[in-house]
């Protein structure tokens, strides 16, 4: 009897696993150009995601350069000590405006900022297919504005004309995709791995 050939990675997906970071402290600065650290509820919300990907097999792993992202990634990594890693500032927190209509989203300094962060934001995407090959796994621990935005990017879509998903703290959405504009969500915002009294 003829054996079916084993499918090829070349056939498979490129899967983005997105985190969104653990609960982070509170702070009198906006909330996307502050740098808290995590809470101890934070950092238990870590420790759970990171448990629940513990077997999980990624190819490399980017992180916001921000305090809250890198404290999630830190706990993560633990259960994969060999796995490449890469801050990146590009996937530090945005403002909502890529995703939600603000009465504010008309002045210059907020549009020349929404302007950088969306060219930031793509070109990491693009960096990210041209980067990796298809059938591998990369974790991405960043923000629930990036996370809102970087999605449709992938996904060939205009944020402002899709439905954001809610990202609670340490929540995970994976994302498959052949090529930018190609792909579909499989897992949106989900939290299976805390408590309900831990979700935030």
């Amino acid at each position: 009897m003829k054996k079916t050939p084993a499918r090829s990675k070349k056939k498979d997906p490129l899967t983005l696993v997105l985190v969104r970071h653990g609960q982070a402290a509170p702070t009198k600065r906006e909330p996307d150009s502050a740098d808290p650290p995590l809470t101890a509820l934070g950092r238990r919300q870590a420790r759970r995601v990171a448990k629940r990907l513990s077997s999980e097999r990624f190819d490399h792993i980017y992180a916001s350069d921000l305090q809250r992202a890198l404290d999630t990634a830190a706990a993560i990594r633990a259960f994969h000590p060999k796995t490449r890693f890469t801050v990146d500032p590009r996937i530090r927190e945005v403002l909502a405006h890529h995703f939600l209509k603000r009465p504010d989203s008309r002045k210059k300094a907020r549009r020349e900022r929404v302007k950088r962060e969306r060219l930031a934001l793509e070109q990491f995407a693009a960096y990210i297919w041209d980067r990796h090959r298809r059938g591998q796994r990369i974790l991405i621990v960043c923000h629930f504005d990036v996370i809102c935005t970087l999605v449709p990017i992938l996904a060939g879509k205009d944020p402002k004309k899709t439905i954001p998903v809610i990202q609670y703290n340490s929540a995970v959405t994976v994302f498959k995709t052949w090529g930018l504009g190609q792909g579909w969500l499989e897992l949106a915002g989900c939290v299976r791995h805390l408590r309900a009294g831990d979700r935030t």
